[in-house]
């Protein structure tokens, strides 16, 4: 859901009319604030992968005269599994807070540029430490 509500809130910028006129500019990868539309493209891309794929097992099982029950069955089996294999991820990766030094891994900023920039006072970067 968040993906269309994404999608939506995006599509409210412009209108056909408006791309269609000839002083339109269209975006691209050096527009400002690209980042945003490029990740839910490419979500849209991994989703209708996945429902392509899903369509074209669900036509085949169709195809096949498999009895409608079966195939609704099959499809709380694929639901159920999803969610199974869902499970550890969300409970052994999904943290409610992150350390500071785990947030700064794959950064070039160092723990004294992010308390400096927040305000933080040496004390408190050391009650922190301490911890």
């Amino acid at each position: 859901m968040s993906i269309w509500g994404g999608g939506y809130a995006w599509q409210k910028q412009y209108t056909r009319d408006e791309v269609s006129a000839d002083n339109y500019v269209k975006d691209d990868w050096t527009t400002r604030g690209y980042g945003g539309p490029l990740v839910l493209y490419m979500c849209y891309g991994f989703f209708d992968g996945i429902q392509s794929a899903g369509a074209a097992i669900a036509y085949r099982v169709d195809a096949l005269k498999a009895p409608y029950m079966n195939q609704f069955a099959a499809n709380w089996a694929l639901l159920v599994g999803g969610l199974i294999i869902a499970v550890p991820v969300i409970l052994w990766k999904v943290r409610d807070t992150v350390p500071l030094e785990d947030d700064l891994v794959f950064s070039d900023e160092t723990i004294e540029d992010v308390v400096g920039a927040s305000g933080v006072t040496g004390a408190d970067l050391e009650a922190v430490e301490k911890k």
